[in-house]
């Protein structure tokens, strides 16, 4: 599975892309503009995009998230704190991952994600702390 990864704060997205990477995902990125996820998306359309809802340089992932679905119909997966503007927006992403959350509890949103993706039963936990779904897709 090919993850695209957006966030601007640094350690966040390395540590996100290190623990995605050696659980054996390909990750795009990190990258923290726009500009930049949509060039590596261009380049190379992902299975799921990984979102921080405000970005560097005032980008915005919530438009982000609707350029990825009408362009590539990527499911986007928002990983902010901006709880509010998540849920405000829900028609353009899967879900939504709270700040701050730990490695594990990452990747644990990301297998079930894949899995429903993928049409297959989520494995445990069902959800994972800190994750909420908004729909299935399709």
């Amino acid at each position: 599975m090919i993850i695209l990864l957006v966030e601007d704060e640094a350690l966040i997205a390395l540590t996100l892309e290190m623990t995605l990477s050696e659980a054996g995902y390909t990750v795009l990125g990190p990258v923290a503009t726009v500009q930049r996820a949509l060039e590596l998306a261009r380049q190379e359309v992902p299975d799921l995009a990984l979102v921080n809802i405000n970005l560097r340089d005032g980008g915005n992932g919530i438009e982000l998230a609707r350029e990825l679905r009408t362009r590539w119909m990527v499911p986007v997966l928002f990983v902010s704190g901006q709880r509010s503007d998540a849920l405000a927006n829900r028609d353009v992403a899967m879900g939504f991952m709270g700040k701050p959350y730990d490695a594990a509890v990452a990747l644990a949103s990301v297998r079930l994600v894949q899995h429903l993706l993928e049409g297959r039963p989520p494995p445990p936990p069902l959800t994972p702390r800190g994750l909420e779904l908004f729909a299935a897709p399709g």
